[in-house]
Order: structure tokens, then sequence, then C-alpha cells
């Protein structure tokens, strides 16, 4: 029903969606102001886009926590800073699952809702937010978690070579396999002929490209 009705507009159902980005630092106290610079350029994006941004503190984060931890249950976030020290508990004791059970290295049990997870590793020369969108459309219960490392030139061109020495070895195998078979040597998997031209295109636009690519 839910769904139906957000095929038809948004008839008052409200999506919020979460940031949050970090940095690498010597200490605290270097990471601090650069973080809060990152905070006013988002927030001024957001603000130039017409959305409502606003900064969560510690509990505000811990209770989106909780909220995901609990997804099966109706417990109500409880939980105050005062009380660490006595209890001698830590912020984890708070928002933690009634469980988790890890049978697979891809599925998972939590409580008693059933996930899953993928990884997907994308080398670009740029980065294109088309995919991130796709995600977020989804109407379901989704953790999405971008790292993008930037690559230098040099080392990206010289990984995007090494890929495509790997897939034109991977080619040569299978057109020996095919012809060791008796079948013709340009029969072999259809996933291999595509890849070709996609690792040499990436690296034109790496040459060209004033800086690295992304991972």
């Amino acid at each position: 029903m839910l769904q139906n009705q957000l095929a038809r507009g948004n008839n008052g159902l409200i999506k919020t969606k979460y940031l949050t980005f970090s940095i690498e630092a010597d200490s605290i106290r270097s990471a601090k102001p650069r973080l809060e610079r990152i905070e006013t350029d988002v927030l001024n994006n957001f603000k130039r886009l017409g959305v409502a941004a606003e900064v969560l503190d510690g509990k505000a984060r811990l209770a989106q926590l909780h909220a995901i931890f609990h997804m099966d249950e109706q417990a109500p976030f409880q939980f105050e800073w005062d009380w660490l020290a006595p209890s001698g508990l830590s912020t984890k004791d708070f928002i933690a699952p009634s469980g988790f059970e890890f049978r697979t290295g891809k599925q998972f049990r939590m409580g008693k809702k059933y996930g899953a997870v993928s990884f997907v590793q994308i080398l670009a020369p740029e980065l294109n937010d088309r995919m991130l969108a796709d995600f977020l459309d989804m109407e379901s219960s989704l953790i999405v978690n971008l790292h993008i490392q930037s690559v230098d030139q040099v080392k990206a061109i010289k990984t995007v070579k090494r890929k495509i020495t790997d897939l034109d070895r991977s080619k040569i195998e299978e057109q020996k396999k095919a012809v060791r078979a008796g079948y013709d040597m340009d029969i072999i998997r259809p996933t291999l002929p595509p890849m070709g031209p996609r690792p040499r295109s990436c690296c034109r636009t790496c040459k060209a490209a004033t800086s690295g690519c992304s991972w």
C-alpha cells in the first residue's frame, strides 16, 4: 500500500537521509577544525539545493544506530552520558542488538532480522552520482557506505594497464581452451569481450585528465 502511495506521489511520506564524513588526521586537535570546515561547506551546499539539513550530536547519532540495530523491536532508545561512568558500560552496550549471527561471508542475522552485505569496487576516471541515486531510491532498508580514494595519475594509468593485460591474458586462455575442445577460438565467455574497450577507454581518460582517478 505504501509503495503504491509513493508511486502516485509522496502523500505525506518523508524520506530522511544521513551523511557521515570522515578524514585522516594525526590528532583530534588537528582534525576538529578541518571537520568543522567540511561541515560548514556541506550545510551550505545543501542550503543552496533547498534541502533542509542539520547536524546530529553524539546522542542523536547513537539513537539512529539504535534504530538500525533494533528494526524488529519497539524498544525506545534510552541513554544519557552520565550513565557511562557509574555503570562501567560503553555506548556500544546501549545500541547493540539482542544478537549477531554470521553463518556465511555475506548473509547475517541481527536480532530477528536477516540481511546481506554486498561490495563493489570501481576504478573510474570520474565520479558519477547516478549509481548512488539509484541505490537511495530503492524502497527497502538499505545502508550504503562509500569509501572514495584518489589515485595518483601515474599510478592509476599503471593500474588500468595491468587490468588490460589481465583481460587480454584471460581472453587468450579462453581461446586456447576453445581450440583444445574443438571449438572455434572466437567462442569464448560472453563476459570477456565487452570488458576490453572499457579499461582502454578508462586509460585514455586518465591520461587526458588533469588529476588522477578514484577508487
